[in-house]
């Protein structure tokens, strides 16, 4: 007894190997001490089939993965054969991600590597946690070779994967601390406003940010009220996942006409974009103005940021809140939507803005986007978007569809934040023009009711240049002021948006008139669309929806 009691008092006070605790117990002073031994009692004590049934029952726990990994390492060593079957069994269930850590210590063949590379895709990455750890593993990892393989095996990958999986492929790279790039034709996910068809793509991202595409005007274009132009996001989204040509006409049948949400998933839409308002933007607010001002510039950004963070939390919460419960609780059981900002997006919003806003930093909003995307894009909330949309069992059973819910709840907060944005305090300091003339007619648009915001929208209106008819028309149209030749105009352009160029040319047609792109290119407008499927056409403009009474104070 007193040679045990000893002992252990030489390795606590010299060998340093364990720690004597305040209750009299002891335990390792260095994990990886504990984990080498728990592997080597594994390696001693266990053979056969056994080996991997212990791998998969320990392996359920990332807590156990550094012992495991070591007792692969010692299999590998003493036969690579008794390994062999145990990353097969991995790699064929729930645990691929130890399986891959296992072969980013070199343990394994290049069989066992090719085998688990191409079992990769995005779906895969977004769906595990682990994930994040396996990667962990390969930018650890010394197997140079091994890496480099591996890097070429996802780049191969990459340019088989719609958007979606391939920016959750490119994000697992980088956390494995490999570098890799979009294939070029997903180039207009990093450069949306490149060409027409780069823009017409990009649609998909509108949930990303209320600052998507990048481009001023057709961030504009985004105000314009019309279930066409939803339909047309709703449809190129699909397009852009991989879905089906009859994917999409069954979509379409589903989405078509909207209908009224059950008073209940009304009530949520009301609550949560209440609630969501006013505890999200409190903080973005307070974090948004310091950095801004902190980064646009001495001047400007000094007078700019003192109260942005005040006005932006203050005033945005209650009309993102007003447009939010509006748009959630009217499209919920027919648009639930998207934002799977971080995973869409790169560091950048690139051009917002005609005045003052260049190379935003969309960091800001990173962290609440990837909680967004992770609480809401899985499990039970894609299971409750499938339920309300109501589709049809074939088209629910389509994996792409999981997919396209995902995306539809995370872009609530990007399509539903633009006018909110626009006609927040933290806006008026915009130069004139059209950022200004925009402000002031959103927030006519959020105050129907107040004599101040129309008399500003009125000067703004008499003191904008007359080189562009549609900016003031639609100006009025938002703030439910148009005229009948404003009405007029709107849908003449948006029926020949060629009486335009460039990208506000390319806009109108994209995002206003809705024309899809198919996956060879080949377009289809929602008239063909609609008369293919025997359905009413979608009117080209609709009126301001007016807003919901929603108690800001409570």
């Amino acid at each position: 007894m007193e040679q045990r009691e000893g002992f252990l008092i030489w390795l606590v006070n010299s060998a340093g190997v364990l720690v004597d605790r305040s209750d009299g117990s002891v335990s390792f002073a260095h994990l990886s001490f504990q984990e080498h031994l728990a592997a080597d009692h594994l390696f001693r004590t266990t053979e056969g089939e056994a080996r991997l049934t212990q791998m998969r029952e320990l392996g359920a726990s990332t807590g156990w993965w550094e012992s495991l990994r070591q007792w692969a390492a010692l299999l590998a060593d003493q036969n690579p054969e008794w390994l062999r079957p145990v990353l097969a069994g991995l790699q064929d269930s729930e645990l691929r991600w130890l399986a891959g850590s296992i072969l980013a210590d070199g343990a394994g063949g290049d069989v066992d590597l090719e085998r688990w590379a191409g079992q990769l895709d995005g779906r895969a990455v977004r769906q595990a946690n682990e994930a994040t750890r396996c990667g962990a593993a390969w930018r650890a990892s010394r197997q140079d070779p091994r890496r480099a393989a591996l890097a070429q095996m996802l780049s191969q990958r990459l340019a088989a994967e719609q958007w979606l999986g391939a920016t959750a492929l490119l994000e697992w790279a980088q956390s494995a601390g490999i570098e890799l790039a979009l294939p070029d034709q997903l180039s207009w996910v990093e450069a949306p406003t490149a060409s027409a068809l780069a823009l017409a793509r990009s649609r998909a991202l509108a949930g990303a940010s209320w600052m998507m595409p990048g481009h001023g005007e057709v961030v504009l274009l985004r105000l314009w009220p019309s279930w066409r132009a939803r339909m047309a996001l709703f449809l190129q989204s699909w397009q852009e996942l991989g879905g089906s040509r009859e994917g999409l006409v069954r979509l379409a049948q589903s989405l078509w006409s909207r209908s009224e949400p059950d008073p209940e998933v009304k009530g949520l839409g009301r609550d949560f974009g209440r609630d969501f308002g006013r505890a999200f933007v409190r903080d973005f607010g307070r974090d948004f103005g310091r950095d801004f001002g902190r980064d646009f510039g001495r001047d400007f950004g000094r007078d700019f940021g003192r109260d942005f963070g005040r006005d932006f939390g203050r005033d945005f919460w209650r009309d993102f809140g007003l447009y939010f419960g509006r748009d959630f609780g009217r499209d919920f059981g027919r648009g639930f939507g998207r934002d799977f900002g971080l995973y869409f997006v790169r560091d950048f919003v690139r051009d917002f803005g005609l005045y003052f806003v260049r190379d935003f930093g969309w960091d800001l909003v990173r962290d609440f986007v990837r909680d967004f995307v992770r609480d809401f894009g899985r499990g039970s909330a894609v299971d409750r978007g499938l339920k309300a949309w109501r589709l049809d069992e074939a088209l629910a059973a389509d994996p792409h569809t999981r997919d396209f819910v995902a995306v539809e709840l995370a872009s609530v907060f990007g399509r539903a934040g633009v006018r909110a944005v626009l006609g927040s305090d933290a806006m008026k300091s915009a130069e004139p023009g059209l950022m200004s003339l925009f402000h002031r007619a959103c927030r006519a648009s959020l105050r129907p009711d107040d004599p101040a915001a129309a008399a500003a929208l009125t000067h703004a209106l008499q003191e904008h240049p007359g080189d562009e008819p549609l900016w003031p028309a639609l100006a009025r149209h938002v703030a439910r002021r148009s005229t009948a030749e404003d009405r007029a105009l709107l849908e003449s352009l948006a029926r020949h948006p060629e009486q335009r160029e460039g990208v506000l040319s390319w806009g109108l047609q994209y995002w206003v008139r809705g024309d899809l792109v198919m996956e060879d290119g080949s377009q289809l407008t929602l008239d063909d669309l609609a008369d293919e499927l025997g359905l009413p056409r979608l009117p080209l403009l609709e009126d301001q929806p007016p807003e919901l009474e929603l108690d800001a104070a409570s």
